[in-house]
């Protein structure tokens, strides 16, 4: 998505083109008689491009033009500057750009020195202490079970062994735990500090935009909206819901930090970047026969920067990139025009030209007690030359790190995976910067978009099956 393009939100059509509240009764989901409101919103949609499409018979919209007929068709102004999370933040608040605080794609921000620079302004990450997240409390209560499992296990072979009475056991037993457990409160921050098993901080994703939204008033007042794929929401836990469900949109980032760093593996061409930052990974092949490997993850520890010199910083990066980096074996098929795939120790189904494959794990161990997960998808572009196209990595649903707030409630995320299985969470997952740097065709762009409607259906679906929703 351009950052410079002039963009034409129209709230209006998204807006309760719907009639409003009044017009809107759809109980044959929830069973109830109570009147309900929908909202739908639509990135970049232009009034005189819509009234364009319905004077051509064939490119009439006869879904929007009724529901059009049925209530108003109008247009509104949009902000200013007339750009995505512009708009949108001001169409969540009712505030204008001063008051949302976001005036563009980019913010302006400084460096350590003082130096101005420009990052994107819809999420803010935040370095915050491991000991503060949740998977720090979970390796806390495995080492507990761990202390205890040792003073059984101490206890049994002090009885056994030694006869010694069950208290004598117990006491004993106990005496060992407790040394072994202050030897390791001392020691493991020594351990820690040489080998990195626990990061000291990473960062985390903060609201960027101010004010509160109307979804956020509606929950308060015990009105339950359903919101889905929401553009400036992620982190979705800066502003949790008691009783409603929201899903984060435009401003999710995919597992690289990025807004959709996706790969495609060539045999014709060296290792390199596309020009909007996708990652280009040469194929070594002997007789049909290839081996790569998907790039590895940045360190997640940003005390690093800190502790590191530059040059230091750069080698440790170099070392995580490394051991985090997965292995893929392509074995390549040119008279059939298809590829069969091992992606760590996970063999694929035989893929044929553009077509896709199911859904990926992927695991990075960062440390031996940290591994991040994510997920992707293959479509096989050509054979000759090869163009094997791999998403960008998409947060796991049913293994979300904390730092990971793609919904609120937070579980609604894992609900999901449940109902429908993986799903895309990447913010803007359709593959238009692949698409405009050729790195796939038109054919397998429209493909995708159908795949991510798909998804997008199936969430809608659900959600419309919770009981009592009022706002959707």
């Amino acid at each position: 998505m351009s950052k410079s393009r002039n963009r034409f939100v129209l709230f209006g059509l998204c807006l309760l083109l719907l009639a409003g509240m009044s017009s809107i009764n759809p109980s044959a989901y929830a069973g109830s008689d109570q009147k309900r409101i929908i909202i739908l919103g639509f990135d970049g949609a232009d009034p005189n491009m819509i009234r364009a499409y319905n004077a051509d018979p064939a490119t009439r919209l006869p879904h929007l033009t009724k529901l059009a007929g049925q209530g108003t068709f109008v247009d509104l102004g949009t902000a200013i500057p007339a750009q995505s999370p512009v708009s949108w933040a001001s169409f969540a608040t009712g505030l204008e750009p001063g008051n949302t605080g976001i005036f563009d794609f980019l913010r302006r921000d400084f460096n350590d020195l003082g130096e101005p620079s420009a990052k994107i302004s819809l999420s803010n990450p935040t370095p915050k202490k491991f000991t503060e997240l949740p998977e720090y409390d979970k390796l806390l209560l495995v080492s507990y079970i761990a202390l205890v499992v040792v003073l059984i296990f101490f206890a049994g072979v002090l009885k056994l062994l030694f006869r010694r009475s069950l208290a004598q056991a117990i006491v004993i037993a106990f005496i060992i735990d407790f040394v072994l457990g202050v030897a390791g409160y001392f020691l493991l921050p020594v351990f820690n500090e040489k080998y990195g098993w626990i990061p000291e901080e990473v960062a985390v994703a903060s609201k960027s935009r101010d004010g509160k939204s109307f979804w956020k008033i509606l929950d308060e007042n015990g009105i339950k909206p359903i919101m889905l794929n929401i553009p400036v929401t992620f982190p979705a836990d800066a502003e949790p819901l008691k009783h409603g469900h929201l899903t984060t949109g435009l401003g999710t980032p995919d597992l690289r930090k990025g807004w959709g760093t996706f790969t495609v593996f060539v045999d014709d061409q060296g290792k390199g970047s596309t020009e909007t930052g996708g990652h280009i990974i040469n194929v070594l092949s002997v007789n049909g026969k290839g081996t790569a490997q998907i790039p590895g993850l940045d360190p997640i520890d940003t005390s690093l920067k800190r502790k590191l010199t530059e040059e230091q910083y750069k080698a440790k990066t170099k070392e995580i990139n490394e051991q985090t980096k997965i292995p893929v074996e392509i074995a390549i098929d040119q008279p059939n025009h298809s590829v069969t795939l091992k992606v760590g120790e996970t063999d694929l189904p035989t893929l044929k030209q553009r077509e896709w494959s199911d859904w990926v794990e992927l695991e990075f161990p960062m440390t031996p007690l940290v591994t991040i997960s994510g997920i992707v998808k293959f479509c096989l572009v050509e054979t000759a030359p090869l163009r094997l196209y791999m998403t960008p990595i998409n947060f796991n649903p049913d293994r979300l790190a904390s730092a990971a707030s793609i919904s609120t409630p937070r579980r609604l995320a894992r609900d999901l995976y449940d109902e429908i299985g993986f799903y895309c969470t990447l913010g803007w997952p359709i593959p238009t910067n692949p698409l405009k740097d050729e790195m796939i065709d038109e054919e397998t762009f429209l493909a995708e978009v159908d795949n991510i409607v798909e998804d997008r259906k199936k969430i809608m679906y659900n959600q419309m099956d919770v009981e009592d929703w009022q706002v959707f």
